[in-house]
């Protein structure tokens, strides 16, 4: 053991510990350059109030203290650490501006997509998703893979557009109002089951599809 005072900036190696105990190992850059993987620490992690969990990769930079007396053994990562390696920071591009950013499929129809303001906006994009919550009031969880997306734009139009099976249950009554017009179409047969159905309208128009 030696002691260590302060932050440490220091890279993940590996994620599994044995046991299943929820730690990384970690080498803290320029200190342990040298050390073999087998004698790095594992270091625990500093969680939020909610005790919500949000696990490292190994390459991730990370920032390292060691809270017990300084015991270099005994590390806690308290945060990522940023880097610009060839001048492209390590975050999502869709934060920093720079990069290739997400480009959500075109869907006829659609409200648009959030304005992003790089450097302003929150974003994380990791395992394939997307979470954006944007400076001017517009939040989106996207699936990259396939572009389904759960969201609001920042004029307050909702966008659920789902590449796959959409299926809501519930135990309650279901209320959808709107004070303009409502369209349902569907690409193939469409059908209608309860125990009782009732229309009020003002006017019927029905027409045979051409």
């Amino acid at each position: 053991m030696h002691k260590i005072d302060g932050k440490r900036r220091a890279v993940v190696i590996a994620t599994v510990a044995k046991g299943n105990k929820m730690k990384a190992q970690v080498r803290v850059l320029a200190d342990w350059d040298e050390m073999g993987d087998d004698a790095l620490p594992w270091a625990e992690y500093m969680l939020r109030l909610d005790r919500s969990f949000e696990p490292t990769k190994p390459g991730d930079l990370v920032w390292v203290e060691f809270p017990y007396g300084g015991d270099s053994r005994r590390p806690m990562i308290v945060g990522a650490a940023q880097d610009w390696a060839g001048g492209v920071p390590n975050v999502p591009s869709e934060a920093s501006g720079v990069g290739e950013q997400y480009q959500p499929p075109d869907k006829d129809g659609a409200p648009p997509a959030p304005t992003m303001s790089p450097t302003a906006d929150m974003v994380s994009n990791r395992d394939g998703v997307l979470i954006m919550r944007t400076a001017t009031g517009a939040y989106s969880m996207t699936r990259t893979e396939d572009g389904t997306t759960i969201g609001f734009n920042d004029k307050g139009n909702v966008s659920i557009m789902s590449e796959g099976q959409t299926y809501v249950n519930a135990t309650g009554p279901i209320t959808i109002i709107t004070a303009g017009d409502a369209k349902i179409e569907a690409g193939g047969k469409m059908s209608f089951k309860a125990a009782e159905m009732e229309f009020m309208a003002d006017k019927i128009n029905m027409k045979r599809a051409k």
